[in-house]
């Protein structure tokens, strides 16, 4: 597996199609969600922003958002191994791959939301870190087969390419 990322990593990813990618990828899954009441003021701002999003711009604030998030790794890997250890739990190999793929996309959601705030207010709040957490479990994780059909829908395939998450993890 680390064989296959970093022959991933060794390709010429363009950091502004990762972000459009991500930013369109994060505007369709909470699409149905930023009107629900207890996640509308969670999501209002950065979803403004991000559907006004001018990539150059942002792309800027990327490196020293990484460095500001690096603080806050061990309250997100204390989150994704609780996770793993909960959630990837099967006899049926693609229903473990799907359950770890939501993982990821959990983590690359939180991890895009928390950006977007950095970029609006140029600061990382371990409080929005938890709430987005929070909320990306319930509509990711608690919604298991709406994401599987959203996968269908848009890929044609219930289980993503490797390249694919790794071009919207931004390496």
């Amino acid at each position: 597996m680390e064989k296959l990322i970093n022959r991933y990593k060794k390709i010429g990813l363009n950091a502004d199609e990762s972000i459009e990618e991500i930013n369109y990828l994060f505007l369709d899954i909470i699409q149905n969600y930023k009107e629900v009441s207890i996640l509308k003021s969670l999501f209002e701002d950065i979803s403004d922003f991000a559907e006004n999003i001018e990539i150059e711009g942002v792309l800027d604030k990327w490196s020293g958002f990484k460095r500001s998030f690096e603080e806050h790794n061990k309250l997100v890997e204390n989150c994704i191994v609780s996770k793993i250890l909960s959630s990837v739990v099967s006899n049926d190999i693609e229903e473990m791959i799907i359950s770890f793929q939501m993982i990821i996309l959990e983590y690359l959601l939180v991890r895009y939301a928390v950006f977007l705030k950095y970029c609006i207010n140029e600061n990382i709040n371990t409080k929005d870190i938890k709430d987005y957490i929070v909320a990306f479990s319930r509509i990711i994780g608690n919604n298991t087969k709406a994401m599987v059909d959203f996968f269908e829908d848009s890929f044609g395939e219930v289980i993503l390419e490797l390249g694919y998450l790794s071009f919207i993890a931004l390496f």
